[in-house]
Parts: structure tokens; sequence; C-alpha cells
């Protein structure tokens, strides 16, 4: 048997590792981990790649009734706390290379091309689209005094706030639908690494369970969640930067070579499919919170994928 809470202990604290113990040994044995992988997109952090997946679908089913926002969700209950130095957002995929050289050139470089482009330059209580494309998608500061302009460009947000355009971001939406790619580039500074929802850096979306696209910081990590027309509403599973510097798996599972049982741990929350033929018929999800030890029930959507009930982590039993 593979202990997976021994496995874990080296970055979760006792009291979870003493809850997790007993319940895997009491779903002894397994013999075969598996890895989800996530996302057809790649994230970088400083010009570096650091994850990259399949996500399969269009961007055909990108809604253009949502509205574009920073430092929250529309929702005001996902509060980001930070530096702005530059926002943008292309109709296309920018290659490795020219991600490099954006990043080589700084956040006071032109971003050419951009769909929107915020550099943080003004004062008052707007966040004005200098893109020159169209009409100009300006945000409006919900709270002037949770910010604060900075000397030589950017902005930091100290208190909770919405940074949100008036109404719908329809230009963005239909230059990504007509493309079918994009990029967003995003020069931030986080206050802390303790930041959660995940808190939202830069979202297009209605509210916390429907959104075209979300850049978000889960604690000191990065994930971006985008809708697709094979992920769900909420723009699930994610690409996100979980574990990178840490070694940590985004999503480990264990399964009874009868099928009978498997197990799959989630250390970010996120949205975790079974290959077909790989369990018994008839099997019953639940969900494990390891920091309080509570169980409630797991019910898969129309295509079979379990998601996790927030953005922490948990663990699916999908056994009798």
């Amino acid at each position: 048997m593979w202990d997976l809470a021994n496995e874990y202990r080296s970055f979760r604290d006792e009291v979870w590792a003493g809850k997790m113990g007993p319940f895997l040994r009491a779903c002894d044995p397994y013999d075969h981990l598996t890895r989800a992988a996530a996302g057809n997109a790649k994230l970088y952090t400083d010009g570096q790649l650091i994850a990259a997946g399949n996500i399969a679908g269009e961007l055909s089913s990108w809604d253009e009734g949502f509205r574009l926002a920073l430092a929250n969700e529309l929702t005001h209950d996902r509060a980001w706390l930070g530096e702005y130095q530059q926002v943008a957002l292309y109709d296309r995929a920018l290659s490795s290379e020219e991600v490099g050289a954006r990043f080589h050139a700084g956040p006071r470089s032109q971003a050419r091309g951009a769909v929107v482009l915020y550099t943080f330059e003004g004062d008052g209580d707007w966040v004005r689209d200098v893109s020159g494309e169209g009409e100009p998608l300006d945000l409006q500061v919900a709270d002037p005094g949770a910010v604060s302009w900075l000397q030589g460009g950017g902005l930091e947000v100290r208190e909770s706030t919405l940074i949100a355009s008036a109404g719908p971001a329809t230009r963005i939406t239909q230059a990504v639908r007509a493309s079918g790619s994009f990029t967003l580039e995003a020069w931030v500074r986080p206050a802390n690494t303790t930041q959660a929802g995940p808190a939202r850096l830069v979202t297009l979306s209605r509210d916390t369970g429907a959104r075209n696209f979300t850049l978000g910081q889960n604690q000191e990590d990065y994930l971006v969640r985008f809708r697709t027309s094979a992920t769900s509403e909420n723009g699930e599973p994610p690409l996100a930067s979980a574990g990178a510097a840490s070694g940590q798996p985004r999503v480990m599972g264990l399964r009874h070579p009868s099928g009978e049982l498997a197990i799959v741990y989630l250390p970010v929350g996120g949205t975790v499919g079974m290959r077909a033929g790989a369990l018994q018929d008839g099997l019953t999800g639940q969900w494990y919170n390891p920091r309080t030890g509570a169980w409630s029930t797991a019910r898969p959507d129309q295509a079979g994928r379990y998601t996790a009930p927030d953005q922490e982590d948990w663990v699916l039993r999908v056994g009798r």
C-alpha cells in the first residue's frame, strides 16, 4: 500500500496527516497511480512556462453579457490585493518567443495589437483602456479610497474593492469568439501569498459560478480558468501553477485493481473525470474534507466529471 498521508507530510501539517491516514488505511489496498493533466493552454510567469495542458473545445461558448473586472469578482467576494502595472488582452495566442520578448521589454513597453490595454497611468476612479481599438472599455474603481495611483505608472489595490466595466465587454468576447484564441498578459505584484478563493486578478465573468476567463491567485500559485464548449460554465478544469515550486502534484489518484473503488486527491479543488471502463458500474461518490474530517455527497455532471466544492484541498471517494 502507498500511504498518501505520509507522502504529503512534507507540505501538510500533522493534523492533516492524522485525519488522512486513518481514512486511507481504511481503503487499503491500492496499486495504480494516475495523474490528471490540465488544460489546452500555457501559463507563463516571468517569461517562463510553468504549466501547460490540453483542454478541448471551442471558445464559441463565451457569453457576450459578461463584464470585465480587476481585483475582485463581480459579486464582491473574491478580492485581490496588490499592484497592477499593465494588463493586456489579445485575440490571438502569443508564441513563447513573443512572451519572452514581452517580458524582457518590461511593463512600460507598448503591447501592440491588444484588444484592450490598461497601463494604469492616471488618477481618480477610472482605469482607462488605451488600446486604441474601437470604443474604449474603461474600468471604474468602486471605492477610490481603496487604491493608490503609483508615481511613474501603476495602481496599488490596498483594500477590497471592484474595478469593472460599466457594461458587458462585448468587444472582447466577439473578438475572441471570431479568432478562436486569446492571450491575457498581466504585470502584477501580489500584496501577499495568502490570498485565495481564488482571488481575482483579471476576470471576464458574471459571478463565482460563470465566466469566460479568470486569472486568479491561490496563495503562492496562479490559475487560469477559461470556458470552452467542453468545459464547465465556470471554466473548469483550470490550468494552474499549483506545486510548481514545491513539486506538489496537481491531481493524484489511486484505484483498486478490480475497479470497485477510486480515491482522487485535489490539492486546490478543480474538476476530475474517470476514464470510461476504469470503474465498476453502480458506484457512488463522496467528498472528504481533510480540514474538518466531514463527508458530503459528490455527484458527477452529465459528462461524468466531479467538481470539488471549492478551491481548497479535497479527497474524492468513488465506491460502494
